[in-house]
């Protein structure tokens, strides 16, 4: 099993765009996405 660990150093974190593509890609994935 891959396992990657990402760190987002942004103060603020991440913007709600990104953030919304990034949700939109792990929910029409087929894996465990741990945030």
């Amino acid at each position: 099993m891959a396992t990657r660990t990402v760190t987002i150093e942004d103060p603020v974190g991440i913007h709600a765009r990104p953030a919304s593509e990034f949700s939109q890609a792990a929910m029409a994935s087929n894996c465990t996405v741990t945030i």
